[in-house]
């Protein structure tokens, strides 16, 4: 919200005298969509760094599943991981798009 707030548009809206909370209204809008763009790619990031967290604090889970599989060389449990993770950045991906979608009007023409 910080950086949204020295745009012209504000300067633009406190000049015409618009209530300070539809101003933060707006300044939210704008701000919102990168905080859940980098919600929602910072989830799927925290399933994959649970390699080097179960490893190292040896808990049971799947990152912990995923290393043994790759010392025991058992290529299909890599290989499930490996998709379970990737599915999980698609899927995320795809929520942020469309709550940003949802957020900003403009974005849905493309």
């Amino acid at each position: 919200m910080v950086r949204n707030n020295g745009e012209n548009y504000v300067l633009y809206e406190k000049a015409s005298g618009l209530p300070d909370r539809l101003v933060n209204r707006h300044i939210l809008r704008n701000s919102l969509q990168t905080a859940v763009s980098g919600f929602c790619m910072a989830v799927p990031g925290m399933l994959a760094g649970t390699v080097v967290v179960e490893n190292v604090f040896a808990w049971p889970g799947i990152g912990r599943l995923c290393v043994s599989a790759i010392f025991d060389r058992d290529l299909p449990v890599v290989q499930a991981y490996i998709i379970v993770v990737a599915a999980f950045f698609i899927l995320f991906n795809l929520i942020a798009d469309l709550v940003n979608a949802a957020i900003n009007p403009k974005l849905r023409e493309e």
